[in-house]
């Protein structure tokens, strides 16, 4: 039962770890087909919509909290919402880092790493063509 409830943590908080870093999993194939000049817009609408998406979670999950976050557990005999609460802390946290990565898209030029860039900068114009899933380097 123990490892349930970790397993439901490190989900939910792993997941804005790596959006965090910019390694969330994601589908390219479509932004990389797009010219470069259309990628970081096309990256930050990724952004908003999956913080959109943990909008709508967190908003859901605090009533459920509510409602089912006092039984306890049948064998560690602690309250449900201790393990709950990770559902609304993860989706705050995953909304934090996109916007936050939207606002370095905008503001600062820098590609996250999701993007295939490094976070800076490129020097070469042709250096933020992006990488695509199973590529590497």
């Amino acid at each position: 039962m123990g490892l349930n409830y970790l397993f439901i943590y490190t989900t939910a908080l792993g997941a804005a770890i790596s959006i965090s870093n910019g390694e969330h999993i994601k589908i390219t194939f479509f932004i990389d087909k797009l010219k470069a000049r259309f990628r970081k817009p096309a990256n930050s609408v990724g952004y908003l919509l999956t913080g959109f998406i943990n909008a709508v979670m967190l908003w859901y999950s605090l009533p459920w909290i509510r409602c089912t976050g006092y039984f306890e557990s049948p064998v560690l005999r602690i309250p449900n919402w201790i393990v709950q609460i990770s559902v609304p802390v993860g989706c705050s946290l995953v909304m934090l880092y996109c916007l936050n990565h939207v606002f370095l898209e905008i503001f600062n030029g820098t590609a996250p790493a999701a993007a295939g860039g490094s976070g800076q900068k490129p020097t070469d114009p042709g250096a933020d063509s992006g990488r695509s899933l199973g590529q590497t380097g």
